[in-house]
């Protein structure tokens, strides 16, 4: 093992640094690559400390997770590209990925990504996804016309200022069935937010 290597693993340096050109100066930089392990880390540790001062200056901060019904999650299907003349006998071929959820129309014709992969590996990780052969994507969009619900709701019913609501959100993947879902933290210091906010995501999530 590169002892140089291990080094930056203990010390949280990226494993895999990059050399870019600067635009303005037309020297080389040293980047991080930001897929790394060590990027990751630091990415969440850094989003985890900027949360936590973040909820120091609010006097409410509430915990959210948003789930789709069956009918809603955006889906997409995996349906074989690669050339049958070129790949007849490879292991693994090319899929790509198309969206197939009614509500989402003017992404049906889109290519959403491809990937390579043994075509069995596809079938058995559909199994489990278990949703007739398609699988579900997050789709941001909806987190964030969500978001914009959310706080037209507060500025109509209690004439609450919509700056008064911030918001921190990612989107995560179930472990067992992969099935998209969204984790929020809302920030508030009004004790309108409070009063209101269960009745507030209910409506603005439906």
């Amino acid at each position: 093992m590169n002892p140089e290597l291990e080094l930056s693993k203990m010390f949280g340096r990226c494993q895999n640094p990059r050399v870019i050109i600067n635009r303005y100066t037309g020297k080389p930089v040293l980047v991080s690559c930001g897929h790394c392990s060590n990027c990751l880390n630091h990415k969440c540790d850094r989003n985890s400390l900027l949360c936590e001062i973040q909820s120091q200056l609010y006097k409410y901060v509430y915990f959210v997770t948003l789930t789709y019904a069956n009918q809603y999650i955006p889906l997409f299907e995996l349906y074989d590209s690669s050339d049958l003349l070129t790949s007849e006998n490879a292991e693994k071929r090319q899929f790509t990925a198309r969206c197939v959820s009614p509500r989402l129309r003017y992404l049906v014709d889109v290519d959403l990504f491809s990937v390579t992969a043994r075509p069995g590996f596809i079938a058995s990780l559909a199994k489990k996804v278990n949703l007739g052969g398609r699988f579900g994507f997050s789709y941001l969009p909806d987190l964030q016309n969500f978001i914009k619900r959310l706080r037209s709701y507060y500025d109509y019913h209690t004439e609450l200022d919509k700056n008064e609501i911030k918001y921190f959100a990612v989107s995560e993947y179930g472990p067992v069935h992969y099935r998209p879902h969204y984790h929020l933290l809302l920030f508030s210091n009004s004790d309108v937010f409070a009063e209101n906010i269960y009745e507030a995501v209910n409506k603005c999530w439906k």
